[in-house]
């Protein structure tokens, strides 16, 4: 018995490959289709909450002399209202939050406690509030108040 393979023809060869092409395309399609469906349903690693707070302690810890020996405590982040007329009104008037719907826009208010030692050494316990602004669910804003006792 001659078990001698033949080679399939030219015909088949391409019928096949245009096949697997076909199936690679299709599963390209889907892959992109699924990570743009997970971008777009707004999951994130992180809460509105746990987003605010941490942003603003990076923000808070920033503005300070010696930010390697800062130590954030009594943190206090909750959901806010908007306010147009005062606290909220300077953080309005810059592009990306300048002419948009204010019911597009959602703010987290972050309090707390910064010890960290000041230009001379000395340790200092600045109170700081921190307004995270929020445009369509993005962060897109920070506004930090330090209260300097003096």
């Amino acid at each position: 018995m001659n078990h001698h393979r033949q080679e399939p023809s030219p015909r088949r060869r391409a019928r096949l490959w245009w096949i697997v092409a076909g199936i690679s395309v299709a599963i390209v399609i889907a892959s992109v289709i699924g990570v743009l469906a997970v971008k777009d349903s707004g999951v994130s690693s992180l809460s509105d909450n746990d987003a605010a707070q941490h942003r603003c302690e990076v923000d808070v810890i920033g503005r300070l002399a010696s930010p390697a020996t800062a130590q954030i405590s009594e943190i206090d982040a909750r959901s806010d209202v908007l306010d147009t007329n005062s606290r909220d009104l300077f953080s309005l008037l810059e592009p990306p939050r300048k002419g948009i719907d204010q019911s597009r826009i959602e703010v987290w208010n972050v309090a707390g406690v910064v010890l960290s030692k000041n230009d001379y050494g000395s340790t200092m316990q600045t109170p700081f509030t921190c307004r995270a602004y929020f445009l369509d669910g993005d962060l897109v804003h920070t506004l930090v108040l330090l209260d300097h006792h003096h």
